[in-house]
């Protein structure tokens, strides 16, 4: 069984590199597929990105994105048995007691779509210093909070058709409490003081703007600080010792939120600096066909997608307005 991962990325020097160890080392180099939207800080350079595939940075919209997405995930799986997508900050782990990898668990595990429970690795700022995002990340970061948003069907056999930020879509899957999606974007304050800068120079669609789409993108750096990392710190001294089933658990008996504290058990569970930085040996698809793979996904992305603005750039990433490209 075949296995392949896709991320689409915009300025992602921090996650990337991880991403690309984390599940190159599940699934093999060869089998992972990054979309670059526009990326000006060089994080698509490394040598170890063997499927690429480039687009000029148009305004974001994130019905365009989920459609984008989805769209090229059906392409793949003319390639592959099971295709799964995460944003650059988001890694899968199959639970250690298992005795087996992510990529051995769905082998073994028939079903048609998933989703991991979803936390949120946290910073505790009063006893935890700057992250080593070369380090183990469970060895410098205990604590994580479960979010029912994160617990996203990611991870599909079928052709699939997300929402906006993949939190829904249109096939009928279950929480897979063997599977866990741990996410990266409060693992350190410093690193999230320099990702808001990013994230507020992102020019929006009209589209998106009037949904209301992407609001943290546009928060001030210390609402959107306050939001990661409001927590006091007496929360994260009396969070007890629970495992992401039981958080899991608890959120649907009852709507806990609270914080948890991860068991020694996970520790080397996201371990960086595991892929050799060589060009990976070929994929299935050669580049000629993947770029048409791609420009098809973006052909059904503009046809499926909202009414646009004539004048607005076009969504493909030509850099013509809508009106001189598909919307021609």
């Amino acid at each position: 069984m075949t296995i392949a991962a896709i991320t689409m990325v915009h300025n992602e020097a921090a996650f990337l590199p991880l991403w690309l160890d984390h599940y190159g080392a599940q699934f093999g180099p060869e089998h992972l597929y990054v979309i670059d939207d526009g990326s000006t800080d060089g994080c698509t350079d490394d040598p170890r990105i063997g499927n690429l595939v480039s687009k000029r940075k148009s305004p974001l919209d994130e019905d365009d994105r989920a459609a984008l997405i989805s769209a090229f995930h059906e392409r793949l799986l003319g390639f592959y048995d099971v295709v799964l997508y995460t944003d650059a900050d988001e890694f899968i782990v199959a639970d250690p007691d298992g005795g087996m990898g992510l990529a051995d668990y769905i082998r073994r595990n028939r079903f048609s779509c998933r989703a991991p429970i979803g936390l949120e690795l946290l910073h505790r700022r009063a006893t935890e210093g700057r992250i080593d995002l070369a380090a183990d990340l469970f060895g410098q970061r205990r604590f994580v909070r479960f979010d029912i948003e994160y617990s996203k069907p990611l991870i599909s056999r079928r052709p699939i058709r997300w929402r906006v930020g993949f939190h829904h879509c249109d096939l009928a899957y279950e929480i897979d409490c063997n599977l866990v999606l741990f996410h990266l974007r409060s693992i350190d304050h410093e690193l999230s003081r320099r990702r808001i800068g990013i994230l507020n120079a992102v020019a929006f669609s009209q589209n998106a703007l009037r949904q209301g789409h992407g609001h943290q993108f546009r928060l001030d750096p210390e609402r959107y600080l306050a939001l990661l990392h409001g927590s006091p710190d007496a929360a994260f001294a009396a969070a007890p010792e629970r495992e992401p089933d039981e958080m899991f658990r608890a959120f649907r008996a009852h709507g806990d939120r609270g914080l948890g504290r991860l068991g020694p058990r996970w520790n080397g569970g996201l371990q960086p600096g595991t892929a050799p930085r060589r060009p990976p040996p070929p994929g299935p698809i050669d580049r000629q066909r993947l770029r048409r793979l791609f420009d098809a996904a973006l052909d059904r992305m503009i046809a499926d997608g909202p009414l646009r603005p004539r004048n607005e750039p076009c969504p493909c990433g030509s850099g013509r307005r809508f009106k001189h490209c598909h919307g021609g």
